[in-house]
């Protein structure tokens, strides 16, 4: 197991450092407005602000709202939020639900989560074979985590394998 990889999640607490400015507030209510009005963009902007933390107080009940909303028109990236929130949680079996969806429309994040899942058997059965698979799969995307681990799955199969140290 890589102890180093971490999931590509957010931190748990909030990053506000001052208060909210005019310009800021209107934006989210905008936003807010948007997103009622089905606007599937905002619905995933309203997710992310209230998941990072950044701007509100980190509020995964609604970031969770905005991103379902999204997801119920077949937002592949606030799936993959979804399964970020889960994984916040705890709660393996339903981040990998999500993440699973994600992946398999080609959520580069996804795809590297799922890794990380499998490589560690954090809620699934322990896989090194799907880890490397979908390790593959972001890393041809661009991920250069993935592309990371990657290479340390390799290098130990190879010190495994072959005696190599």
């Amino acid at each position: 197991m890589n102890d180093s990889i971490n999931y590509n999640a957010p931190a748990t607490h909030s990053k506000i450092e001052q208060p909210i400015t005019k310009e800021v507030a209107y934006k989210i209510l905008q936003l807010k407005l948007d997103a009622d009005n089905g606007d599937i963009q905002a619905q995933y902007e309203l997710g992310n602000i209230y998941l990072l933390g950044e701007i509100v107080v980190q509020d995964l009940e609604s970031a969770f709202y905005w991103y379902s909303k999204a997801v119920s028109c077949g937002d592949a990236q606030s799936e993959y939020c979804l399964g970020i929130i889960f994984l916040l949680l705890k709660e393996h079996e339903y981040a990998h639900y999500w993440l699973v969806r994600a992946a398999d429309q080609g959520i580069e994040m996804a795809q590297f989560n799922l890794g990380v899942m499998y490589e560690r058997g954090d809620g699934v059965a322990k896989n090194m074979n799907k880890a490397c698979s979908l390790y593959a799969q972001a890393a041809e995307q661009g991920s250069e985590q993935a592309a990371q681990a990657l290479q340390n799955m390799t290098g130990h199969i190879e010190e495994i394998v072959f005696g190599k140290h």
